[in-house]
């Protein structure tokens, strides 16, 4: 787009039709004049003397991007502008190169590099790109702007590119010793006709041009061809160079075999809104990419090199899903070859003066090449921290440019309490809005990157304008952790409530280095490790959040490795997920990502299984048979059988990160590690059985073995209280089960052992308080709890003194320092209240028929029933639904799961343990 123009409005629909007509035939005819050159090269007729190919398909690139343009945005008034613009460039397309070192019409024309300046440096001679089109105005102007070693770079592309459009024409010409000028003529306008005709002066060359139809069908038909599988094919793109930066697209996709090991790259990236799209050209067609991607490839693309890069939307036909499993299956391989992946975390915003600043200050390296550019840096920081918010310097206080600089510090190892940046409170806040801005961004959290990043040797970051390997990252959050937790401790002010900029991304950063780790050592990954780890990342498709991480799995036991098929459904293999998990692992501990919210969802569904089970069943006391005869009355037949879309036993993984529930998820994972209700006692692998009824559609029944704690009794006054905290955090006092003062409490003995104060106490608080350190739970989260002690009591009895101060029947905000005679106590419940807080999210108290007292989830009711799993860590609520036909079982009771719950006296493996303990085998579904 030359400069002052506007730029290109976007049409409605309403659109003439007759504008695209008119420039789609315009483009047949410059593309059928291509194909004739391609076929003519070395030809010796004399009516018709071929211009050398790729000579005449660099110019002709910009036409044809021009008149795509219109095609897809038509106006009157920009074909207007389009026509002018199309008329010259053909001055230039139609020439005769006919080779001859006395034939040249006149002077050659004068470069618009030529006026181009940069520092004091004059760009280039006149006759240097004498062979060449002019470059754009709009590039000359941004020029005018760069660093000198970027002018240098274009120069450098522009010299390369004449030597070959001197060389091309050496071939054309028969072997030319001198270096023939194309010969530029006057040509009669190039217009919209069938047939078009340019008489050039000297009558040796006469170009026709034939318009064709354009083709038909899916853009997809054109440009992808089958893979051969057996060769382990893959597609990988061609990036070709550009000078102009703003300048279209132009790519090209070449089949290679990874048995070749073949040279590449490969692009991590997020693809952003896919209806957000913009057209690129691909194999001489238009391609629609998202607009994410497109700034990615804008990015990577060379000035003056072919770059050879694995793009997933484009190098996988996304429509044939045949293509896509199977590629799918091959991105370990994908990743593990490439030379180097490029993650594009996204654009940044370019602000005034950051031209000023030396190119080298956007790009690290990590290692002594640095030392010059933090110098820079450091030096305007310090000048810049002195005169806070005015300046002096007319570089721009790009607050990116400052986190980098931070980022790279902190990767040299260098104290926080050394940092001038740390140290100025202005500065600090601009580093800290660079990794606010760093970490926000959605690459973080997509599935994909997680093997996209580990498997490879190689990675680089590029963000914006800015680069910088992995390795610069990582190094950077490992030494933050350790100093903030030692020599540096309150340099960076910590936020309990929230992670702040910098504590979210080490936190992140922790999650790829220490995955990193765990691959390169080679041991054996399942899919639940996996799963446990990413599962609070995003996908745009539910399957995803599986196939994703497919490729580091190792371990699959004796079962079939989980292959990518989009054509299940995701409640059909997130079922597969679950049993491959129980198999490998003996465990049930996949049943603990089962989510309150899960559960609630089911609750239609459950009551009408229930109805449907009564009124075809036996009532067994009155209050039964007064609701079969209500329901006979309601349904004059029989209720349709019950589809669930998810059993109870399926942990939903495309929900379970929904916003509101991350914590209480990660949390009740993470407290699982502490305890082991089951004993080590493993799960059997679930024999395949399913319902055969008229209530329930066909439905995969799980079979586990239990031993029964007790059941709910809803008349039991003092058994089921409705203390809870809810997804804010705010605690419901009503009827809370600790009393004030022990004494309050009749000295009865428990169920377990011990008595009810010393239960009361620990139950309230899950018998477990979380670490000192957040660092210290590790990747995975096993060490962020740990068992409550005969020592934390004082802080319990101190926090009961605190809510009974409060007159408020829901507690929101926690204990603030204000409201204590030190920060000692401040501290001691402040810990307790976090303890509290976490265990009676989303869970109510209550107490068996037996005498047990627990936490179970807040849809939990009278008549439901407490078990220890065998195979799982925590005791499980659940709900029985009645008898229902199992095939090859006949009618049988069967159960669904609430949650899983803490029982005070059986979290050890006390039930377990006893000798003739009464295993039963329980159908859940």
């Amino acid at each position: 787009m030359e400069q002052g123009k506007a730029a290109w409005p976007v049409v409605g629909q309403s659109a003439s039709p007759s504008i695209q007509s008119h420039a789609s035939n315009l483009k047949s005819e410059i593309n059928e004049l291509l194909r004739y050159s391609s076929r003519s090269s070395g030809g010796s007729d004399n009516d018709a003397k071929p211009i050398p190919f790729d000579v005449f398909k660099s110019l002709s690139d910009s036409v044809l991007a021009l008149l795509d343009k219109i095609i897809d945005q038509p106006s009157m008034k920009d074909l207007a502008d389009a026509i002018e613009r199309v008329n010259q460039t053909t001055k230039t397309i139609l020439t005769d190169v006919q080779a001859s070192k006395d034939v040249r019409s006149g002077p050659p024309s004068t470069p618009a590099s030529a006026s181009v300046q940069a520092t004091t440096t004059t760009v280039a001679e006149e006759d240097e790109f004498a062979d060449l089109p002019p470059l754009p105005p709009s590039l000359v102007e941004r020029m005018k702007t760069m660093p000198p070693e970027t002018v240098e770079k274009i120069l450098g592309a522009r010299r390369r590119a004449a030597a070959q459009v001197r060389k091309s024409s050496q071939v054309a010409g028969g072997g030319a010793t001198s270096t023939p000028v194309p010969t530029k003529v006057i040509a009669k306008p190039l217009v919209p006709k069938a047939t078009v005709s340019a008489e050039v002066a000297g009558g040796t060359t006469k170009i026709v041009l034939q318009s064709q139809n354009t083709e038909q069908g899916n853009v997809h038909d054109k440009v992808y061809t089958p893979l051969d599988k057996t060769k382990r094919e893959i597609r990988v793109v061609k990036l070709f160079p550009d000078q102009d930066p703003d300048y279209d697209i132009r790519c090209q996709l070449s089949v290679v075999s990874l048995d070749a090991r073949p040279a590449y790259k490969a692009l991590s990236y997020t693809w952003g809104d896919p209806n957000d799209t913009v057209p690129i050209t691909l194999n001489g067609h238009r391609f629609a990419v998202t607009r994410n991607l497109k700034k990615a490839l804008q990015s990577l693309r060379s000035l003056d090199t072919t770059t050879s890069i694995w793009i997933d939307a484009i190098c996988i036909n996304q429509v044939d899903m045949d293509e896509r499993k199977h590629q799918v299956e091959m991105m370990r391989v994908i990743f593990e070859s490439p030379s180097e992946v490029v993650v594009w975390l996204g654009d940044t915003p370019t602000l005034p003066g950051d031209e000023l600043w030396d190119h080298s200050c956007f790009t690290w390296s990590g290692d002594e090449s640095d030392v010059p550019r933090i110098n820079s840096i450091m030096a305007f920081a310090e000048a810049y921290g002195d005169t806070y918010p005015e300046k002096t310097d007319p570089r721009s206080a790009n607050p990116m440019m400052l986190g980098f600089c931070l980022m790279r510090l902190l990767a040299g190892d260098v104290h926080m309490k050394d940092i001038p940046l740390l140290r100025n409170v202005n500065l600090r806040g601009q580093c800290i809005a660079a990794f606010q801005n760093l970490v926000k961004q959605p690459w973080w959290n997509r599935i994909w990157v997680v093997q996209e990043v580990i498997l490879p040797s190689t990675v680089k970051i590029v963000f914006g304008r800015f680069t910088a390997p992995l390795r610069v990252y990582a190094d950077a959050s490992t030494n933050i952790e350790r100093h903030k937790s030692s020599c540096c401790a309150g340099i960076i002010p910590a936020d309990n409530r929230a992670p702040a900029p910098i504590d979210d991304f080490c936190r992140k950063m922790l999650e790829i280095v220490e995955s990193t780790a765990l691959w390169r050592k080679k041991e054996s990954i399942n899919i639940l490790t996996l799963l446990r780890l990413f599962y609070l990342r995003d996908a745009t498709d539910a399957r995803d959040k599986v196939y994703g991480l497919l490729g580091l799995v190792t371990e699959w036991g004796n079962n079939a490795p989980i292959a990518p098929d989009y054509t299940i459904s995701a409640s059909e293999l997130y079922q597969l997920v679950a049993l491959q998990s129980i198999s490998v692992t003996g465990s049930l501990a996949i049943l603990t990502f089962r989510s309150s919210q899960s559960f609630n969802r089911m609750r239609p569904e459950l009551e009408k299984i229930k109805e449907g089970a009564l009124y075809r069943g036996f009532a067994a006391d009155s209050t039964e048979k007064y609701k079969q005869e209500q329901l006979r009355i309601k349904f004059k037949s029989a209720p349709d059988p019950v589809e669930l879309e998810y059993s109870s036993w399926v942990a939903n993984w495309g929900t379970i990160n929904e916003t509101g529930f991350r914590n209480l998820t990660s949390q009740r994972i993470n407290l699982s590690f502490i305890f082991d209700a089951s004993k080590g006692r493993a799960a059997t692998t679930p024999p395949v059985r399913y319902t055969d009824s008229p209530i329930l559609a066909k439905t995969r029944v799980l079979t586990v073995s239990a031993v029964r704690v007790g059941i709910l009794d809803p008349k039991d006054p003092f058994g089921f209280m409705p203390f809870t905290v809810n997804e804010f955090s705010t605690i419901k006092m009503d009827k809370f089960p600790l009393p004030l003062r022990p004494e309050d409490l009749p000295g009865h003995p428990y169920v377990a052992g011990g008595n009810e104060y010393d239960a009361l106490w620990r139950t309230v608080c899950a018998d477990s308080f979380f670490t000192k350190s957040r660092s210290a739970a590790g990747l995975d989260g096993r060490a962020m709890f740990r068992r409550a002690s005969a020592d934390d009591l004082p802080a319990i009895q101190a926090w009961r003194r605190w809510m009974a101060r409060n007159k408020t029947v829901g507690i929101h905000k926690p204990p603030s320092l204000k409201e204590f005679s030190s920060p000692e106590e401040h501290e001691m419940v402040l810990e307790a209240d976090r303890a509290i807080r976490s265990a009676g999210l989303q869970r109510r108290f209550f107490k068996t028929a037996n005498g047990y007292m627990g936490l179970a989830a807040s849809g939990t009711n009278g008549g439901d029933e407490i078990y220890v799993l065998l195979g799982g860590r925590m005791p499980y609520a659940l709900r029985p639904i009645g008898e229902i036909g199992v095939e090859g079982l006949g009618e049988r009771r069967l159960y669904m799961i609430i949650g899983e719950a803490y029982v005070h006296g059986v979290m050890d493996g006390e039930l377990v343990n006893q000798e003739g303990c009464d295993v039963q085998e329980l159908l859940v579904i």
